[in-house]
């Protein structure tokens, strides 16, 4: 496919997303999207995963200052050390994002993540087998996708431009009605949140049981 067809797809996709957001004030995480998309445009599919991944976390990052400036009790910590992670957990804590919303951004960030760091073993085994296939038959014209396709490319970008959309719906919201526009929410608590409280869990128990042998002998 030529870079100019991939460019004009990119182009559609950032013009549907703009026609949607074109209301509201442009901010940094727009720039980032419109980045993203000229990676996909040069097919630059690991680059637009990590990209994207961004994108996400600095509009979060806009809300969580917003935030600190109306000097909500949840926003201790500096937005400077606030990475992905803390963000997602803490937007669902408030309500800023639902449980789906939640899922969505997951998904995101094992993407980029993947992206940034590193397959795991059985994609990594899958891509150094191709590579040796490529080379066995002296085939390496064709461009080998790393720890990213087409296909992941394209979807990291759809669910982006839509999540960045209703964050920034959100952070107007947020702007117009200020800190009543924030209600904690009382859910489901997340899968992750739950499978890190009990690690933390195990750990302790671990260590009170040691603690324990200890004090006996």
């Amino acid at each position: 496919m030529s870079n100019a067809i991939f460019r004009t797809g990119a182009e559609r996709l950032y013009g549907e997303y703009y026609s949607r957001v074109r209301t509201l004030t442009p901010d940094f995480a727009d720039d980032l999207l419109r980045e993203a998309l000229t990676c996909y445009s040069i097919e630059a599919h690991a680059a637009v995963c990590i990209t994207c991944r961004v994108v996400v976390e600095e509009e979060l990052k806009e809300i969580y200052e917003i935030l600190v400036n109306l000097g909500h009790q949840s926003t201790q910590r500096p937005v400077e050390q606030m990475e992905l992670e803390p963000l997602k957990q803490w937007a669902h804590r408030l309500g800023i994002i639902d449980a789906a919303q939640f899922g969505t951004i997951g998904d995101i960030q094992r993407r980029g993540n993947r992206s940034a760091h590193g397959p795991t073993a059985d994609i990594a085994d899958h891509w150094n087998r191709r590579l040796a296939k490529k080379k066995e038959k002296e085939d390496l014209a064709e461009p080998l996708e790393i720890w990213a396709d087409r296909s992941d490319a394209l979807g990291q970008i759809t669910a982006t431009s839509k999540m960045l959309h209703d964050l920034k719906i959100k952070k107007h919201e947020i702007k117009s009605r200020g800190l009543s526009a924030i209600k904690p929410r009382r859910g489901r608590i997340p899968g992750e949140s739950l499978s890190h409280g009990a690690e933390l869990a195990y750990r302790n128990s671990q260590q009170f049981m040691q603690d324990g042998w200890e004090s006996v002998f």
